[in-house]
C-alpha cells in the first residue's frame, strides 16, 4: 500500500463513523497532510453539519496551506444545506487534493475537480475506488435509481433451516451475533417485516445498540390487514408503516401506524411496487428480515442487493421450515451467488456479508 493510499484508508475507516447518521447523505471522511503528519481529521455526521473537508480543515487551521486533503468522494461544488466545500478547500491554501471517488450526484459528478484543478490545485484519483464505492454503495444505488438499496438478512442452522417445524426460531444465533444485525438495523433508513413475522414473533425491530442515534422505519407487509395491535411494533422507539393492498385497508390499524395502501393481486403483493413507493418516499435503504416468502419474492425479482446472513451449528433436521422452499433453479450456471465483503465468526455462528451477484447483473 503507498503512502497515499494509507491516507485514503484512513479517510475512509473516518467515513465509516457517518453510518446511521447521514442518510440520505453520503459517508465521507476527510485527512489533510502536512509534510508526512497528519494535522487535520474530520467526517460527516449528518444533514446540515459540516463536510467532512470543512470539518478536517478546521482541525487543521492555518497550518493547511500548502497540504494535501485526503478525501473518500468528490467535494461538492454547490450550495446545499452547507457550502460548496471546493471554496473551503481553495480558501485553505491546499495544494493538493486525492480524491477516492467521483460523486454520482448530478449537481456535483466532476464539477468538484474541475473546479479545483481551475483554481490551481493539483487533483488526484480516484485512489482506493472500490473501497470507496463499497462504503457509499447505499449512496450510489439512490443516485442512479432513487429507490431503496435491498439488504436481506437471514438467520440459518447449519442444515439451512429458518426454524423448527412448529415455526420457533428464538434462537438459532448467539447474542454477538445478534448484536451484529443491531448494528445492519441502526445503519438503514427502515427495516421490513411481513406480517407473518409480526404475529409469529412479535418483534419490536428497533436498533438496540448504546451508539444509536436515531431508529428505522419499522415496515410490515400486510394482504390480509392480521395484525394484532398488541403487536411491539406499534410501541415507543420508532415510526410504523403499514402497506397494504388497496381493496383491503386495514382501517382498524390507523390509529398505531402510518398506512400505505398499493395496488394488489388477491393475497400478495408486488414487492417491486413496495420497493418503488418506499423510494417515492425517501427511503434510501431497506434491511428485509423476513418471512421466507417476502424474501423468496425479492430474490426471484432480483431486487435483493445485499445478503447478510448468519449461519449457526446448530442442525435442525430434515422436518424444519426451509428458508427459500419455493425457488427451484434448475442450472447451477443460473444460481446467483453472494460475493463476501466479510467473512464473521461470531462465538460459534458465521456471518457472511456481501453483495448478491446475479447471472443477468452487472454490478
Amino acid at each position: 500500500m503507498t503512502r497515499e493510499e494509507e491516507y485514503m484508508a484512513q479517510a475512509i475507516d473516518l467515513a465509516s463513523k457517518g453510518w446511521g447518521l447521514v442518510s440520505p447523505n453520503p459517508m465521507v471522511g476527510a485527512v489533510v497532510v502536512k509534510d508526512g503528519t497528519v494535522i487535520g481529521m474530520g467526517f460527516h455526521k449528518g444533514p446540515g453539519t459540516d463536510h467532512a473537508e470543512v470539518a478536517a480543515l478546521k482541525e487543521a487551521g492555518i497550518e493547511a496551506r500548502g497540504a494535501s486533503l485526503f478525501v473518500n468522494l468528490e467535494p461538492c461544488s454547490h450550495f446545499g444545506t452547507t457550502p460548496p466545500c471546493t471554496e473551503a478547500i481553495i480558501n485553505s491554501g491546499i495544494k493538493k487534493v486525492f480524491f477516492g471517488l467521483i460523486d454520482p450526484n448530478p449537481l456535483v459528478n466532476g464539477r468538484g475537480i474541475k473546479r479545483l484543478s481551475e483554481a490551481g490545485i493539483e487533483v488526484t484519483g480516484p485512489i482506493m475506488e472500490k473501497e470507496s464505492r463499497s462504503l457509499n454503495r447505499i449512496y450510489i444505488n439512490w443516485m442512479e435509481k432513487k429507490t431503496p438499496y435491498v439488504i436481506a438478512k437471514i438467520a440459518l442452522s447449519l442444515d439451512g433451516k429458518v426454524a423448527l417445524k412448529n415455526g420457533k426460531s428464538r434462537w438459532i444465533t448467539n447474542d454477538k451475533t445478534r448484536q451484529r444485525m443491531h448494528y445492519w438495523r441502526s445503519g438503514v433508513d427502515a427495516v421490513l417485516v411481513g406480517a407473518g413475522t409480526i404475529r409469529k414473533d412479535n418483534p419490536i425491530l428497533t436498533a438496540r445498540l448504546p451508539y444509536v442515534q436515531r431508529q428505522p422505519k419499522r415496515i410490515v407487509v400486510t394482504a390480509s390487514g392480521n395484525i394484532p395491535t398488541s403487536s411491539k411494533v406499534f410501541e415507543e422507539g420508532g415510526e410504523t408503516i403499514i402497506i397494504a393492498p388497496k381493496s383491503n385497508p386495514p382501517t382498524h390499524l390507523k390509529e398505531f401506524a402510518e398506512i400505505m395502501l398499493i395496488e394488489g393481486d388477491g393475497d400478495r403483493l408486488g414487492m417491486r411496487d413496495i420497493i418503488h413507493t418506499l423510494g417515492e418516499k425517501g427511503i434510501t435503504s431497506l434491511l428485509v428480515e423476513g418471512g421466507t416468502s417476502i424474501h423468496q419474492q425479492l430474490f426471484k425479482e432480483e431486487l435483493v442487493r445485499y445478503a447478510v446472513a448468519s449461519i449457526s451449528t446448530k442442525l435442525i433436521g430434515s422436518l424444519g421450515q426451509e428458508w427459500l422452499p419455493a425457488w427451484n433453479i434448475g442450472e447451477m450456471d443460473a444460481v446467483p451467488r453472494v460475493v463476501p465483503d466479510q467473512i464473521l465468526v461470531i462465538n460459534n455462528d458465521i456471518v457472511i456479508e456481501g453483495e448478491v451477484n446475479y447471472v443477468h447483473r452487472d454490478s
